[in-house]
């Protein structure tokens, strides 16, 4: 049981040789500290290194590799010979909606009548539903394609090619024992697929039967290469691998996103005020992403397809406005859910329960997840937020490290109607009587379970001083970029900085102060936390006290009237004497 937040251990990757390092550092003549960060990823010769820094087509496999793609080609073929009516079938989150308009585009092309369906979040819930499946058959839809959902959708297909509408699926799920029974079950993660990268995005195996489609059509490159700003988004935003074909594809999207976005993205990108030439993966993930998302979760995720979808720079502006607002609210109940959870916490004297089981009824159902992950990092314990909806108590789960939240409800599943999920985290439905009646079993169940929590880390890659910050590391750790799942974001400790002046506090919990290093005070470094209460408050006891600190932290770029800067994004801080 954990009683209060302890703090977190910070640990040193295990150093790399210093023979590899040295061999890195003459064949690349790159730093030590660079060379360091490459064999940390796995990257010890000359040649993965070029690959690395200079993703190569090499690493593209072919999309016909993919078991049923060419059922599923010849079938969408003969949908664009026909001009059949097709329905495009989609999730409600980023890697949902650019599938859906990267599908609906290509259509388009050939001028074949399209409709697409993307479920509520919170009517019909995910992936393919009677509501989707009866609106095909109102609407005669001879093929349906469903992208970054369907591979469990046994039933579901059976009863859509009963009705007389083929269906091909293109999904990245994990499959069950069965696979449902459409023309073509496109993903690479079926037991019996050939296709040697499993990690594509839903996005990505959407994209995969374009590419094929366009191949056996003969049509030119430009055609998919126009889409790859989409799939950047998904890969991105959808927390794939950054490896293989991934980091390729990535790597040209970004650049497409940056050169030429479509509307949808250019209007984006002025209401989160990301200029284009600078969007990194890290601009998707933290900006552009959200604002998709928020849709999805505050309802319906029409608004953000239509953004995606817009013609014209005017179009898009009204559409990303209107997102915004939305995005707007999402934030706001964000803010409302997460303090009344923690007066909830302190009013009801629950600081050293073994588990936090909350509820307020009129909490917004989407953005529980959320919240329930930043109570998890404030408490450092698993969460259970519910909220209610058509008279029943539902909602979000998140655990920490060693708490295996799908066992533990199993071990209480007497109280509950439904429950599913993985290690860290889960949904649950239940009775709202059965709220206090869970809430006890629950803490019992954590007290009994054979399991202790992990013990909270953070690992970092390298202690650096700050002067080591050249040019020349700042020039080929941008290389090093995009980051992301098997690429993560280097982190660094660095001892004994010093803040040159007050620190600012702002939003919630966020916080920016000027660090220096007594070894070279005339050099001032930007650093900045959000959504940290920790380190705001650690910040200003450092300077209230004139402490010294030790901090971990992660470089980024930012941009400030048009000009590359970097600035230290703060993980964790610790006050020193």
């Amino acid at each position: 049981m954990i009683s209060t937040p302890t703090p977190i251990k910070w640990v040193a990757k295990s150093a790399p040789k210093a023979l590899q390092i040295e061999q890195l550092v003459q064949e690349l003549r790159i730093p030590a500290e660079v060379a360091t960060l490459l064999l940390h990823r796995g990257i010890s010769t000359f040649e993965e290194a070029r690959t690395y820094f200079r993703p190569e087509e090499s690493t593209w496999h072919d999309p016909f590799l993919m078991k049923d793609m060419e059922s599923g080609v010849g079938r969408l073929l003969r949908a664009i010979k026909k001009r059949e009516n097709v329905m495009v079938y989609g999730d409600y989150d980023v890697d949902g909606t650019t599938s859906v308009t990267m599908m609906d585009a290509y259509l388009a092309r050939h001028n074949v009548p399209v409709s697409h369906f993307l479920p509520s979040r919170f009517k019909e819930g995910y992936g393919l539903t009677q509501e989707g499946i009866d609106q095909a058959i109102e609407q005669e839809i001879q093929l349906m394609i469903t992208v970054d959902c369907g591979i469990t959708a046994v039933d579901e297909v059976k009863q859509l090619q009963e009705a007389g509408v083929d269906v091909i699926v293109c999904d990245h799920h994990e499959p069950a024992e069965h696979l449902p029974p459409a023309v073509a079950v496109l993903d690479p993660k079926r037991a019996d697929c050939p296709y040697p990268f499993t990690e594509l995005s839903g996005a990505g195996v959407t994209y995969k039967l374009i590419e094929a489609t366009r191949q056996r059509l003969g049509e030119p490159e430009d055609v998919t290469e126009s889409l790859l700003d989409l799939l950047a988004v998904s890969i991105s935003a959808d927390i794939v691998s950054l490896r293989d074909e991934n980091r390729w594809m990535m790597h040209k999207g970004l650049t497409r996103l940056n050169e030429r976005p479509r509307p949808g993205f250019q209007a984006l990108m002025k209401t989160c005020k990301a200029t284009p030439g600078f969007v990194r993966s890290s601009t998707i993930a933290f900006s552009m992403g959200p604002r998709i998302n928020a849709a999805g979760r505050m309802g319906n995720a029409l608004p953000a397809l239509e953004l995606l979808m817009a013609r014209t720079d005017e179009e898009a502006m009204s559409r990303a406005t209107a997102l915004e607002q939305i995005n707007k609210e999402r934030k706001l109940a964000d803010k409302t859910t997460l303090q009344q959870a923690m007066d909830q916490v302190a009013q009801r004297g629950m600081q050293n329960d073994p588990t936090l089981v909350l509820f307020g009824e009129h909490w917004h159902l989407g953005v529980l997840g959320i919240v329930a992950s930043r109570l998890v990092e404030e408490y450092q314990r698993p969460v259970f937020l519910l909220s209610q909806l058509n008279g029943q108590a539902k909602g979000s789960a998140r655990s920490v490290p060693g708490i295996h939240l799908v066992r533990l409800l199993e071990e209480v599943s007497d109280t509950l109607e439904r429950f599913g999920g993985h290690a860290s985290a889960a949904g649950l439905a239940l009775d709202p009587s059965q709220i206090e009646r869970f809430r006890e079993r629950v803490n019992e169940a954590m007290i009994a379970l054979p399991m202790e929590p992990a013990e909270q880390m953070h690992e970092y890659d390298a202690e650096l001083q700050l002067k080591q910050i050249t040019p020349k590391f700042w020039s080929l750790y941008r290389q090093m970029e995009p980051f992301g799942p098997d690429n993560p974001v280097p982190k660094f400790m660095t001892r004994s900085v010093r803040l040159a002046k007050a620190p600012v506090r702002f939003g919630v919990h966020h916080a920016k102060g000027l660090l220096i290093q007594e070894e070279d005070p005339e050099r001032a470094f930007e650093a900045i936390s959000f959504s940290n209460r920790s380190i705001a408050e650690k910040l200003q006891r450092a300077w209230s006290l004139q402490r010294p600190m030790d901090i971990l932290w992660e470089l980024e770029e930012s941009n400030y009237g048009g000009k590359r800067v970097f600035q230290l994004r703060l993980v964790d801080v610790k006050l020193t004497s």
